[in-house]
């Protein structure tokens, strides 16, 4: 008689198991919203956002197409769609120069919440861009750069002007960049391709990465690269040497009117010419 008893229960339990299983995508809520701007006088974008990735790229379009894609999370489906209503949109443009975007959420034991930020604006607006944990890219911008994020990649590409680039926890890429360039990251690597302005200055920091930076063989600018775990290497430059050792080198192109400084902890460090 125990032995049925037993055996007819299996079933149930079965059943009660996958009655409360639940996935990710049971508790968690999206919305998207857009919004447009004229970009008639406006010189500068800024955006900060949270646990979201910020993309910016151009068009011919005189305005600003901003697109906000949210989330957050809940007990169930139901509970996080409702907590979609607690992410705060702030957008100010009452300073005819600027657009100020701010995308903040509260506090909440349990919950979480996000939002990635896709901008398409004139090329010649100068960008700020912010966020504490998501990737940043910007594409052909010729405004001036600046992009901070905590935890995340940052990527620019066909871009133009002053960019500082700093994350704490992540890769740095500059493709195709023409200007003044400062990357520093904590943790990842630095993957530099540039053209460097006539008395112009590219600084190149990593705590736990390589840095790879490419530039043109008619740069001139004075050269500093130090390691403590790695090497440096030049290739296809014509450079005249100061100080060449495993880890270190210091250098001169051109008439040294320009200034590179790569430094990192532990990685390797290439300077080479642009193909």
């Amino acid at each position: 008689m125990k032995k049925f008893l037993v055996i007819a229960l299996f079933p149930f339990l079965l059943y009660a198991c996958a009655s409360t299983d639940t996935t990710d995508d049971d508790r968690r809520a999206e919305k998207t919203e857009t919004e447009d701007f004229s970009s008639s006088g406006m010189e500068r974008v800024e955006v900060k956002t949270e646990n979201g990735s910020i993309e910016t790229s151009i068009w011919d379009e005189d305005s600003i197409h901003v697109v906000f894609e949210m989330w957050a999370t809940g007990l169930d489906k139901q509970d996080a769609e409702g907590n979609l209503d607690d992410i705060d949109i702030s957008i100010s443009d009452t300073d005819p120069d600027v657009l100020y975007i701010d995308v903040d959420f509260p506090n909440r034991e349990g919950i979480e919440y996000g939002c990635n930020v896709s901008v398409e604006l004139p090329s010649s607006r100068s960008l700020d861009l912010e966020s504490t944990n998501g990737s940043i890219t910007v594409l052909e911008s010729k405004g001036g750069i600046e992009c901070f994020t905590s935890n995340g990649t940052i990527r620019i590409e066909d871009t133009e002007g002053d960019a500082e680039l700093k994350t704490s926890n992540g890769k740095i890429v500059a493709e195709n960049h023409s200007g003044d360039l400062e990357g520093r990251t904590s943790n990842g690597e630095i993957d530099a391709d540039i053209i460097l302005p006539e008395n112009g200055r590219c600084i190149l920091e990593t705590s736990n990465g390589s840095i790879d930076l490419s530039i043109p063989r008619d740069t001139s600018a004075e050269i500093q690269a130090s390691t403590t775990n790695g090497t440096v290497e030049i290739s296809g430059l014509e450079v005249t040497i100061i100080t060449m050792r495993e880890t270190e080198f210091k250098g001169k192109m051109g008439d040294g009117s320009g200034s590179i400084d790569l430094e990192t902890t532990n990685g390797s460090i290439v300077i080479k010419a642009k193909p």
